[in-house]
């Protein structure tokens, strides 16, 4: 067999073939790159992203490592890092679940809003128990919130601002929208807007102090307590700390309505018990 029929069909053999074969292992794991010699294996650049992958999980050694090993090199060395992992799931487990505590403390125990809330809510009995007892079946109310139904759900009274929410019926808006920015200009300036009192039969005025009390501010707005307490026409009756209510003297409130006197709208006496 001639040189050139051994170098292109015969497999090399001879004392340098693993050092020739460790060699190859080194180059395609550290992209060795050069012309193509001999009758060995051509030089070939591996990039980063051809590397093979580092061993998983439990393996610390770098897998070009051990591809370089030769056989007198010692045995790699396994790093068991379970227990560091375990360290690490019970501290993020303790931190959850801590988390978790502090945001049910702070929904399920009291706090300033469910206190603030406890307090209104006793004063809105209060007033409601005042009206049902203190007031004639035929008062007509004029509160500075907009009712819907509160008051003649609660007191079997009527109310001038109750339900005044037509969204239906367009027909009606004309009258509720001139309603509500009358009422807001009494709040605002009782004593130019007594013509309003008047022309509605109102016999009890009702100024909240606090927001949601009976319902909601708009559209009436906020009433103007020095203004109320100075119109000769208002008498306070009763005062709480979200509410003043002021009897109007010389109204004609007129009689009950018939809407009023059924089995479940009527006028109720007693206090209310929960």
């Amino acid at each position: 067999m001639t040189p050139t029929s051994a170098r292109a069909g015969a497999t090399p053999t001879g004392p340098a073939e693993p050092q020739r074969a460790r060699a190859y292992a080194s180059g395609l794991s550290h992209g060795v790159s050069g012309p193509h010699r001999g009758s060995g294996p051509p030089d070939v650049r591996v990039g980063p992203a051809l590397r093979a992958p580092r061993m998983p999980d439990r393996l610390s050694e770098p897998t070009d490592d051990l591809l370089n090993r030769g056989p007198g090199d010692p045995a790699p060395v396994f790093v068991d890092h379970s227990g560091r992992r375990r360290r690490l799931a019970v501290v993020i487990g303790s931190s959850l679940a801590v988390v978790i505590v502090v945001a049910l403390a702070g929904w399920l125990l009291p706090n300033s809003s469910l206190r603030t809330d406890t307090r209104l809510s006793h004063q809105r009995i209060k007033l409601i128990n005042w009206m049902r007892t203190e007031t004639p079946c035929n008062a007509r109310f004029l509160v500075n919130e907009r009712t819907e139904g509160t008051v003649t759900s609660l007191t079997g009274r009527y109310a001038l601002l109750e339900g005044m929410g037509p969204f239906l019926r367009v027909d009606k808006l004309p009258y509720v929208v001139n309603l509500m920015l009358s009422a807001r200009r009494f709040f605002r300036d009782p004593r130019s807007n007594e013509a309003f009192l008047r022309e509605h039969g109102i016999s009890y005025v009702v100024a909240s102090k606090v927001g949601l009390l009976l319902g909601y501010t708009a559209p009436p707005g906020y009433a103007n307590i020095g203004e109320l307490d100075a119109a000769p026409f208002l008498q306070r009756v009763m005062v709480t700390r979200s509410a003043i209510v002021y009897r109007v003297l010389n109204a004609h409130p007129g009689p009950v309505s018939p809407l009023l006197t059924g089995p479940v709208l009527h006028c109720i006496r007693t206090p209310v018990h929960f």
